[in-house]
This record gives structure tokens, C-alpha cells and sequence, in this order.
């Protein structure tokens, strides 16, 4: 990035600051020569165009948004520079900008004008509020002006046209200049569509916690109605001949728990073939990335895809016919014995509107249940679907009809939704149903992969850096990926594994009862016994301290693990979410599951050594010696 900007001829350094904040900055030296040839305006239009062309290749966490831009005035001093190679000494360069740096994010986090571009200006002038939000959000999602043209566009969540979270962090600050008032930094995932975000501008204050708590249960009890109706429409199972062998078509491939349940599928002789759905082209491609990034053999995915018992497919679950065309669809109607559906945006900061898609595409999987054959839908949930159960424990029960049980937050609320609607199903249409209700997966057992954006691996592994591990307590019945990929087969009737379950396997099971299963760990420990581990194994103390002792650590120190953007999301789940979530009951899936009974401790000392190895892969720790 810094690189890219200093290739311009009128800019002669450029710094990036905020390693330890929200979001980075950029600190400008002009090349006093070339700044002569432009007036002011012309400048600082140049400016931003190099800033523009910088961002177009940045990562995203990297990317500078205009508010965070200074431009030093002529005849600052240079920044301090190595002896050798005349490289900018980042800190020291830090502490000569001194207050600038801090007046400058002030500024920004509070919405308040500064020099900013002048096209800000223009776009505060405009009369209408609606106008000012579409021109802001195209403008900052990257599309045409256009894009919000029809009147339906206006109630559409942003996220749903690609708005991301750093994108909704931006608006909130042009929006916050647009009304001169300093509102709630997380004011657009709260209210996601243009229609949403003008309602809440006009009344000029942030809504009662309680009234948006109701508002959101309004939401998912409305999302689940429409669903509803349209579940109404499709036809019920008839029983016809099943097809030879053993077929699945698996969603989230690329996701941690997919990557795994293909690794196993595709190590099962009974499997004939597997269809993997993803976004992009056809082919494998996506699948051998998501292999590489988690040390798998990629080997398997060339063998099984040459000897055609694996096709990658372009698919959009939330598309008729699933996106893979007419043809393709009916080839699988007549093939798939069981749809196995992995595919969940992972985001915490999401409304419950962005996953609007998500669910329709549970919907098309339903209707492909359906169709030709019975098929059995295995559904990979989670624990945030259920988090607030009546009693001490959360039963291997479908979730109850209220969404006051799931976890107060769009991904929480959007799993109610699709295990509702798929009891519905089950019910109504007599699809046959597994819901796989999962807790925390953690590394697998083999290289210690664990997903770099999990909140927990972001938690446990910040903590190894800082040397303390938060106390939110209870016990942890984290399981490992790989175990959960595999229990989840062998509950399924998929795996070659005897299960007390084989009565479910798709081609025998008649009835259509939804079974649901806690995919979590029976041998339990508390974060006292991992700290114990932790320390034994890093020949260091790793303490167990209060949560709020623990963030206010991880905001004012540097940790390779996180980005600052995640603080404020890290604080609200352990503050409000995660030491109200009850323990899953096992009792079932221990009963019908040989390898879960077999399980790997969640303080084994082995297994910890391999996450530990693992998180100084990702470059999410520091490393460590052995």
C-alpha cells in the first residue's frame, strides 16, 4: 500500500498508522516540486486518486478511507529513517506525528467535517437523505450509481449487495457528518437497508436497546413467516426407487467443517460421488485452496476429481435450481441420496437481513429433497440457534417456536430460522431431516487448523500473546473440526462406521422424524485446566483473568491475532452473549456415536501442542520453542 502511493510522482512518503485501531491511516509527504504544479483543490484530488488506486489491490483491512487521509503540510519534516537503507522508522515516525494522529481518528470516529474531500461536502448538501445514502453506499460498495433504482432496492440489506464491515463503518461516518450527530458505530448493521437507515435518521436518536431487541425478534419471526408460505408451495416426498450407491451433494467445502467432511467423504468407498457447490467457476480449484490453507493432502481432491467421484460445481444455493443450470439440477434430482448443507456466513457483526439469501437457499435445498427420490438433508446448525433454552442444559430437541432462545444477533436468529423452517419441512413434506446443532469446533487434531476468523482461535490465540486467557466461565466442550466432520457422518448413516443410529441412514429410514444431535465434546475442562496446559506446554505463565481485565488488554496491545475492528465485536460476545450460552446435552449423540465417545480431551496437553503449532502457522502467535 505504502509502496503503491509512493509511486505517485506527487507524493514523496507515505505512512500507515493504526495497527492498534479500528481502521488504518494514512499520513502524506508531498514532493514540494510536483505540488507546485497544482492548485489546492487539484492537489488533494490527486491525491485521493492515488489513495483509490492503492486501496483497488490493498487487503481489506489494509484499505484507507478519505476521512483517514492527512496530507502534512509543505515543509513538514521528513520522517525519521534507518541508517542503512533509509526506511521510515514507523514508530519513531508515530511519535513525531504526536497529537495529529490522535485528532485525526477523533475526528473520524466522532463524524465530525474536516479537510476531507470535497466531493463530502457537496454529497452534505444534498436535499435528500434517501439520495445522500444510496450515492454514499454505491459509492463505497463500488457499484453504479443506479444500483438503488427501484423502490424494492431501497428495503434490500446492504450486506445482501456487498457491503462489508469496514464498507458499514464508512457510511457511518458520512452519515454521522450528513446529520451532525454522533450516533452508534454499529448503526448500520442494526439497520441495514437505506428504507432502515433513513427511518432511524429522521428520529434523530438511537433507539432504546429494548425497542431494537424487539424489532430484531419482529424481524426473525417475520423472516421465518415468509419462508413459511413459500415451503407451502412445494410438493411432498413421494417414495420412489432409490438410486444405486451413495450420492451427496455437500454446500461450504471451503469452509473449515467442509474442508473436513469432504476429506472424510471422499475416503469412504461407499460414496459414488460427490457434487461440491461453490461460488466461482466449475471445477476444484476453490476446494484445493481451501485444502492448502488447512494442510490437507490436496493429492485426494486431483485422484477422486480425475476419477470423477468429485465435480466442483458454480453454484448459488439461493438461485433456482440452485444456480447450476437446468440441465445439471436434473442430473442431480435423479443422483443425490443426501444433501449435505455446510454453507453459513460466519459473521458476527451481520444483521439478521444479510442472511435473507442464505436461508432461501435452505429453501431450494428442501424443494431438491423432494424431487424425484427422497434425500435426506442433513443440516450443519449451531448452538447460537439455541443458546437460551427454559432450563440449566439445551435438549437434542428441535428449537421451540420463540426466537427469545437463540442468540440475540443475525447469526444466531438466522440458524432459528432455518431450524424452524426445516421442522416445518420435515413435518409438512416428510423431508428427512438431521440437524447437527454445533458448539465450538476447534483445531483439528492432526496439523492444529484452526479457522482464522473463529472467535475463539482469535481469543485463545490472542491470549497465548498477551499471556492471559479470559475467564468467561462454565466448562468447554470445544470438539475438534476433524472428529466433528466425523461423528456428523457416522450420525448420518454416511460413514462405514457402526452407529446406533443406522436406523436414519437415508436409504432405509421411512418415517421423517427431525432428529437433532449436539455436536460437542463429553470430556470437558474448565479454562483453569487449558491455562494449566497452556503454561505446562509454553514453559510460561498463562493466566486465567477477569473478562473486562482481559479486553482492556487486548485494545492497547499490538497482537498479530485480531485487527482492531474486531475489539469492539470480541467485547460484546463475551461480555453479553457468551456467559449466557447453557451447556449442550450430549446424551443422545454420545449414545449413537462411537467416535464422539472417543473423543480427545479439551485440555489434553498433545492436542494443545498441535493447536499451539498451528496458530504460529497462521502467524496468529508468536513463536514459541519447544
Amino acid at each position: 500500500m505504502e509502496l503503491s502511493l509512493r509511486s505517485h510522482p506527487l507524493i514523496q512518503e507515505a505512512v500507515l498508522l493504526g495497527q492498534e485501531r479500528m481502521q488504518t491511516s494514512a499520513f502524506i509527504l508531498l514532493n514540494r516540486a510536483e505540488a507546485m504544479k497544482y492548485s489546492p483543490l487539484e492537489m488533494m484530488d490527486e491525491v485521493y486518486r492515488a489513495v483509490d488506486e492503492a486501496n483497488a489491490t490493498a487487503p481489506q483491512h489494509s484499505r484507507v478511507v478519505m476521512e483517514l487521509i492527512d496530507v502534512l503540510p509543505l515543509g513538514y519534516p521528513d520522517f525519521p529513517r534507518t541508517e542503512s537503507k533509509g526506511n521510515v522508522i514507523r514508530r519513531q515516525a508515530e511519535v513525531m506525528l504526536g497529537s495529529r494522529v490522535d485528532r485525526l481518528y477523533e475526528r473520524y470516529e466522532k463524524g465530525t467535517l474536516g479537510e476531507g474531500r470535497k466531493a463530502d461536502d457537496s454529497a452534505a448538501q444534498t436535499s435528500s437523505l434517501e439520495e445522500f445514502l444510496c450515492t454514499s453506499a454505491a459509492r463505497i460498495i463500488g457499484l453504479g450509481g443506479n444500483v438503488f433504482a427501484e423502490s424494492h432496492d431501497l428495503s434490500t440489506s446492504l450486506f445482501e449487495v456487498g457491503l462489508d464491515s469496514l464498507g458499514a463503518t464508512q457510511l457511518r461516518n458520512e452519515l454521522a457528518r450528513f446529520l451532525h450527530e454522533d450516533i452508534p458505530r454499529d448503526i448500520v448493521f442494526q439497520h441495514s437497508s437505506i428504507n432502515d437507515l433513513v427511518a432511524y435518521s429522521k428520529t434523530l436518536d438511537a433507539v432504546p436497546a429494548k425497542l431494537a431487541h424487539d424489532i430484531q425478534l419482529k424481524n426473525a419471526e417475520g423472516l421465518l413467516t415468509k419462508y413459511l408460505s413459500r415451503l407451502s408451495t412445494l410438493n411432498p416426498v413421494t417414495e420412489s426407487k432409490q438410486p444405486e450407491g451413495r450420492t451427496v451433494l455437500l454446500t461450504g467445502a471451503t469452509g473449515a467443517l467442509g474442508t473436513e467432511i469432504l476429506r472424510s467423504l471422499l475416503s469412504l468407498q461407499n460414496i459414488t460421488k460427490i457434487y461440491s457447490l461453490h461460488r466461482g467457476p466449475d471445477g476444484i480449484d476453490r476446494e484445493v485452496k481451501a485444502f492448502s490453507s488447512r494442510l490437507k493432502d490436496v493429492d485426494v481432491l486431483q485422484r477422486a476429481a480425475g476419477e470423477g467421484r468429485l465435480q466442483g460445481l458454480s453454484a448459488s444455493a439461493s438461485d433456482d435450481e440452485l444456480g447450476v443450470g437446468g440441465d445439471m439440477y436434473q442430473i442431480m434430482t435423479r443422483e443425490v441420496t443426501d444433501i449435505i448443507d455446510a454453507a453459513w456466513p460466519v459473521n458476527w457483526s451481520f444483521p439478521l437481513e444479510g442472511f435473507d439469501k442464505t436461508i432461501n437457499g435452505v429453501l431450494n435445498l428442501v424443494k431438491l429433497s423432494t424431487t424425484q427420490h427422497p434425500k435426506t438433508l442433513h443440516f450443519i446448525s449451531s448452538i447460537a440457534a439455541y443458546a437460551n433454552p427454559s432450563g440449566p442444559t439445551i435438549p437434542e430437541t428441535p428449537v421451540p417456536l420463540t426466537p427469545t432462545v437463540a442468540m440475540q444477533m443475525g447469526y444466531g436468529l438466522s440458524k432459528w430460522v432455518a431450524e424452524r423452517l426445516l421442522t416445518e419441512a420435515s413435518k409438512s413434506l416428510g423431508v428427512k431431516v438431521n440437524i447437527y446443532r454445533c458448539g465450538q469446533l476447534s483445531g483439528d487434531t492432526r496439523n492444529g487448523a484452526w479457522n482464522k476468523t473463529d472467535f475463539w482461535a482469535e481469543v485463545m490465540a490472542s491470549g497465548i500473546n498477551l499471556g492471559e486467557i479470559p475467564d468467561v466461565g462454565g466448562v468447554v466442550d470445544w470438539i475438534p473440526v476433524d472428529v466433528a466432520a466425523n461423528v456428523i457422518l457416522e450420525l448420518g448413516g454416511i460413514s462405514n462406521a457402526k452407529s446406533g443410529n443406522a436406523g436414519t441412514d437415508s436409504a432405509t429410514r421411512t418415517e421423517a422424524p427431525v432428529e437433532v444431535y449436539h455436536i460437542a465434546n463429553p470430556s470437558v475442562a474448565t479454562f483453569e485446566q487449558i491455562s494449566e496446559t497452556l503454561s505446562t506446554i509454553l514453559r510460561r505463565p498463562i493466566r486465567v483473568v477477569p473478562t473486562t481485565a482481559w479486553l482492556a488488554r487486548l485494545s492497547s496491545t499490538p497482537n498479530p491475532a485480531i485487527t482492531q475492528q474486531m475489539v469492539p465485536v470480541m467485547e460484546k460476545m463475551l461480555k453479553e452473549e457468551m456467559g449466557k450460552m447453557a451447556r449442550m446435552e450430549v446424551a443422545k449423540t454420545c449414545a449413537r456415536s462411537e467416535i464422539v465417545k472417543g473423543c480427545v480431551g479439551v485440555a489434553d496437553e498433545r492436542y494443545w501442542g498441535v493447536v499451539v503449532d498451528g496458530f504460529v502457522r497462521m502467524e496468529m502467535v508468536h513463536g514459541w520453542e519447544e
